[in-house]
């Protein structure tokens, strides 16, 4: 491996020194300079460094400020009381100084009248509304070119890194705003004006203090003076040579040879605006000495283009205004309809600027999306690189906004038509159009501020920049144009008009066609100017362009980069550069999002018993058994999902699109938790059932989550592992840990979740819990989705099953023939790039060898023709890796239905102990957040202190084998039962003396039991992950959750025969309804004794299992052989 290599694979000390590798001090090359006015050291400023401060200075700045701007209609209406048609009119401004003193808002309403503000108070809140405005407006027109400086063009790496920035830029906007005008507006609205301005004000003085910090790492463009001067030395050069003619050769124009800027040279001149290249003739009267005398008489090329360009940005520039004016009303009409809808959520008010919260989350979530899956997808049918040039993507963008004012209109229609028959329509109908104008931004804000950057003119990049945002400070004006228009134009008959006061009386939905009619024409009139638009070019370098696909090259320069060796590619389909992709960066992004999905699910499945119950209004018996199904169904949906994974999607799709359904099932097990006329009525004299229906829906949200949470665990775990190649020793050793912090990141995740959001439930309301889960799931699905440029995949290579019948239905078919002594002689061929390993042949299952075996029939000419006569070694041995799997997956099964009993015979052990601990009472349940705890804190120390013991004894460089560490968890588990027993006679024995017991004595069996697990179920995952075959991956993980299911099926068996052979004459039997009157210490004695036999059985095929070896290569075997 080079040294790149090496230093990218140890994440730690060595990739911080590479940042500091003072290799002559190379400098940028594009004319940057630091802030001490000295050329710019590419090791020591600018990139992803400098970049990731200046996308912190942002996400601060957007705290601050769009709080304010998404709120701003209710605070002109409600404080300064101002009529809905003056609000529009308003424009989006930002800050005020004056909402914490008494004196500058108007007197508090007496009775019905409510005076408006005087001109004196309007005044001072509208000069401080607008000096915020003007130093927003300032350092937006800066902050993004300068975070884009960072990034130098003469760089292949760091262009590519450019064109991403403009992504997370805005992403890291959208974040904050998403915050912001969430919480901000609830503190705005419910504690005080004054107090949540003020939070704002703390953000700024934040994003100054982050970017001053930054200050010694930014590279700086010097200024070349100003851009005006520039343009006008054009024009006035270029009319002073009205009357010369304009050269045919270009070459003879104008250019200077160096460029004290450092702004590139660009391309010769384009055959439009030939009028502007007189300005470029060289003259007798413009040379002295061969000395220019005067730039305005003699202008370059350059200077000639950079005008040239300014004018070709114009007619984008308009529509860009329009579309801004059409945007702009999500921030009026949009809440103003909103604040007219029924807003209630259950016992929540929803304010209308909140909505604005949704749109801004659908940014959130599609900007990586769109870089990502998006840019894939397009890519496939244009060819281009980045899936879509940035013309492309605005004019999608341009599209999508007719969407979201043609939903607006009908929910309009909706509403008015509702509040005739006296109704009011949910605020949630809103919701489809926050979400197509939503990604309507995406594709049009972020592709126009990377066009308008990309185009403009070195010395004008913050001017360029600020036009593009100037189209939305124009579009503003425009909005209040049309809106005043709209309202003079309705009102003249002396009608309400269209947006009166009192919208119920208007006709909003006809202002909503209007707007969609004039975006239509605006992207009739976009498309025309784009398929004219010329792109800039740099002269002299046919690679480095500026306009989009003529950049893209770059993006595939590898410089002997060294690829992983074990066949994984990355999302395009490359191989995998091991400096680029995997390792423990993918897979700190993969446990991040398997914590927000466990923060996500635990709460519903810890709880489910009491929203049955209590919500639904099931009976114990029905609620226990529709839990029971639901649990064996969430674990024995893994296996379809494996088959996906292992079969046609890959693991990374599998994960994907199994994400989407697990969130649509969230969102309707909320929306059944919210909405009364999905659940059960309120309880009069008797408390009804939920009816069928309601059942219906509920349960469909929550198959829809045991389905999708099931493609996800039999993929995520193997995925994470996938990122950690086994051809790399020190990577193989990280894979060993990554399985030990996926548990821990789980169980971190189901502790929260099962104390916070348990308590969320039934305390503040099952849709406000649910409703937080389904959050959770889109961060998820947001954090999986933004490493996609990390990952390592493994191409699926058909059915893995397939695989299996064939060496089956070709061994049976050879039954006849002598299986050869020699294992060479069987069929074994190489199979250039494919992922997977040749297998070692083994002696063991040796009837199966004669798929292997090669006949007659099996050859014409030299070709082998049937693979349903004649399979390969490695083929064979995946299907024998299979039958040694399956005892240890039995005993896997049986431990599991004794480890079952923690979530059924302890929580009823618990609820007849004394459970006051002071004056809290805990409820039995709550101990399964101990045996969690257990788990965590068990996992961290196992990880170092564990191993590093079991080294000095086994000499293996992990500790224990993994076969050896589910042998001690089989272990434990046997003395937590004994625990248990032993608690449970002490129980029976202190009740007969009238004395409850404390259920403290509870936690050493779920101590113990918490301590196996970390040795069983974490093992077991590594083990079947290890020992499966290279196309069964997702399957056999499939295979180890598998257990968990079937073992809660066998604990119901369990459970059912104990009953059943203990009441048989009329006795209360060992595990009555009152278990003071029963033995469950018997029961515990037989569980203990049961896995007492478990363990001898597990030992025994332990000792005879034979590891997975791989062929050809004694070093590379699995980890457990070490």
């Amino acid at each position: 491996m080079g040294a790149q290599g090496a230093g990218a694979d140890h994440g730690g000390e060595e990739y911080i020194s590479l940042l500091h590798k003072d290799a002559s001090e190379e400098v940028t090359e594009d004319g940057s300079v630091d802030i001490q006015g000295r050329p710019a050291l590419k090791s020591k400023t600018g990139n992803s460094r400098a970049a990731t401060i200046i996308l912190g200075v942002e996400l601060f700045e957007s705290l601050a400020g769009f709080g304010i701007s998404s709120n701003l209609p209710i605070y002109l209406r409600k404080v300064l009381r101002q009529g809905n048609a003056s609000i529009a009119a308003s424009g989006i401004v930002i800050l005020t100084l004056s909402a914490s003193l008494s004196a500058l808002k108007p007197p508090s309403c007496e009775g019905v009248e409510c005076p408006s503000a005087t001109y004196v108070q309007k005044m001072v809140f509208f000069v401080g509304l607008y000096l915020v405005s003007f130093g927003s407006g300032c350092i937006k027109s800066s902050l993004l070119p300068l975070g884009a400086d960072q990034f130098s063009d003469m760089d292949p790496k760091e262009s590519v890194k450019k064109g991403s920035f403009f992504n997370w830029f805005y992403f890291t906007m959208s974040f904050g705003a998403f915050i912001s005008s969430s919480v901000l507006v609830w503190i705005q609205e419910n504690i005080g004006w004054g107090v949540g301005y003020g939070i704002s004000a703390g953000f700024i003085a934040l994003t100054i203090a982050m970017f001053v910090m930054g200050t010694p790492f930014y590279r700086l463009q010097k200024p070349g003076g100003s851009p005006l001067t520039r343009v006008w030395q054009v024009l006035i050069a270029a009319f002073r040579k009205i009357a010369l003619p304009t050269p045919t050769d270009g070459k003879l124009l104008y250019e200077e040879e160096s460029n004290s800027a450092g702004n590139t040279h660009l391309h010769l001149p384009h055959n439009d605006f030939r009028f502007l290249d007189k300005a470029a003739i060289k003259s007798d009267m413009d040379m002295e000495d061969g000395i220019c005398r005067n730039p305005w008489r003699l202008c370059t090329i350059t200077q000639v283009e950079e005008l040239k360009l300014l004018l070709r940005l114009l007619p984008m520039w308009v529509t860009g205004i329009i579309y801004s004016a059409v945007y702009a009303q999500m921030y009026t009409v949009f809440i103003e309809q909103g604040s007219i809808m029924e807003r209630n959520v259950g016992r929540f008010a929803v304010p209308p600027a909140m909505l604005y919260a949704c749109e801004v989350l659908t940014v959130i979530l599609w900007v990586p999306i769109y870089d990502t899956i998006v840019v894939s997808i397009a890519r496939r049918f244009t060819g281009n690189p980045r899936g879509l040039s940035e013309l492309q993507r605005m004019g999608i963008g341009r599209f999508l906004i007719i969407l979201s004012m043609t939903v607006a209109a009908l929910v309009e229609m909706k509403r008015l038509e509702s509040s005739k028959e006296g109704k009011l329509t949910n605020i949630a109908w809103q919701l489809p159009q926050y979400f197509f104008i939503g990604v309507s931004e995406v594709f049009t804000y972020i592709g126009q501020l990377e066009f308008f950057y990309d185009q403009s003119p070195d010395s004008m990049r913050s001017v360029c920049t600020a036009m593009s945002l100037l189209t939305i400070s124009l579009g503003n004006y425009f909005s209040s144009l049309i809106m005043a228009f709209v309202s003079w134009a309705t009102t003249r008959g002396g009608g309400p008009g269209w947006i009166p006061d009192d919208l119920n009386e208007g006709h909003l939905d006809y202002f909503f066609w209007v707007l969609s009619g004039v975006s239509i024409l605006n992207l009739v009139a976009y498309i025309a100017c784009a398929k004219r638009y010329k792109l800039k070019r740099i002269a002299h370098d046919p690679i480095i362009y500026h306009g989009g696909e003529e950049r893209i090259p770059l993006l595939h320069k590898e410089a002997s980069e060294e690829v992983t060796g074990d066949g994984s590619v990355d999302i395009r389909g490359r191989p995998a550069l091991k400096n680029r992709t995997g390792n423990s960066k993918a897979a700190r992004v993969i446990l991040a999002a398997e914590l927000f999905e466990s923060l996500a699910g635990s709460s519903i499945s810890c709880n489910l018993t009491v929203y049955l119950t209590k919500v639904l209004r099931q009976g114990n018996a029905s609620a226990a058994a529709s839990i029971n199904t639901w649990t064996g169904a969430s674990y024995l949906t893994p296996i379809l999902g494996a088959l996906f994974a292992d079969s046609y999607w890959g693991r990374y799709w599998t994960i994907f699109n199994f994400f989407f359904v697990y969130a649509m099932g969230l969102m309707i097990l909320a929306l059944s938790a919210s909405l009364s006329s999905l659940g059960p009525a309120i309880c009069g004299v008797e408390c009804p059932s939920a009816t069928n229906i309601q059942k219906t829906v509920s349960f469909f949200g929550l198959y829809l989550l045991a389905f999708g949470s099931g493609g996800i665990s039999s993929s995520l775990v193997p995925f994470g592992a996938d990122q950690f190649s086994d051809m790399d020793p020190k990577e193989s050793l990280k894979k060993g840990s990554f399985f030990n912090w996926f548990s821990f990141t789980s169980n971190v995740g189901a502790l929260i979740s099962s104390t916070v959001l348990v308590w969320v439930q039934e305390n503040v309301g099952w849709g406000v819990g649910y409703g937080i889960s389904t959050g959770f799931i889109a961060l998820a699905i947001a954090t999986f989705i933004m490493g996609t440029p990390f990952y390592r995949l493994q191409r699926p290579e058909g059915s893995p099953l397939t695989r299996v019948w064939q060496v089956l239905v070709a061994s049976f078919r050879k039954i006849t023939l002598q299986t050869p002594a020699d294992e060479k002689l069987l069929h074994e061929e190489s199979k250039p790039g494919t992922s997977h390993h040749h297998l070692s042949h083994t002696d063991d299952f040796r009837f199966l060898d004669k798929a292997a075996i090669v006949s007659d029939m099996d050859m014409e000419e030299g070709i082998y023709r049937n693979p349903w006569r004649l399979c390969t070694v490695t083929q064979v041995e995946e299907l024998k890796l299979l039958l040694r799997l399956l005892p240890v997956m039995v005993t896997g099964i049986i431990y599991s239905g004794v480890y079952a009993q923690m979530f059924t015979v302890f929580v009823e052990q618990g609820s007849i102990m004394q459970r006051n601990v002071g004056s809290f009472i805990v409820p039995p349940a709550t101990l399964y957040s101990f045996e969690v705890l257990t788990a965590i804190l068990c996992i961290p120390i196992y990880d170092t202190i564990i191993v590093a013991v079991g080294r000095k004894f086994t000499g293996n460089p992990r500790g224990f084998t993994e076969l050896q560490r589910m042998g001690i968890g089989r272990f434990l588990i046997i003395l937590s039962m004994i625990a248990a027993a032993l608690v449970e006679m002490k129980r029976l024995e202190s009740n007969r003396t009238g004395r409850l017991m404390n259920i403290a004595w509870q936690l050493p069996q779920y101590f113990l039991i918490g301590v196996s697990e970390v040795f069983t179920c974490i093992g077991q995952m590594e083990f079947f992950y290890d020992q499966s075959p290279d196309s069964m991956k997702s399957v056999c993980t499939a295979m180890a959750l598998l257990t968990i299911s079937l073992g809660n099926y066998f604990s119901s068996l369990t459970v059912t025969f104990v009953n059943w052979a203990t009441t048989r004459g009329g006795d209360a039997g060992w595990i009555p309804d009152d278990l003071n009157q029963g033995h469950l210490d018997y029961f515990f004695w037989v569980l203990a004794g049961v896995s007492t036999l478990n363990l001898v059985v597990y030992i025994a095929c332990a000792k005879k299992y034979k590891l997975k070896k791989l062929a050809h290569d004694p070093q590379v075997q699995s980890d457990v052989n070490k």
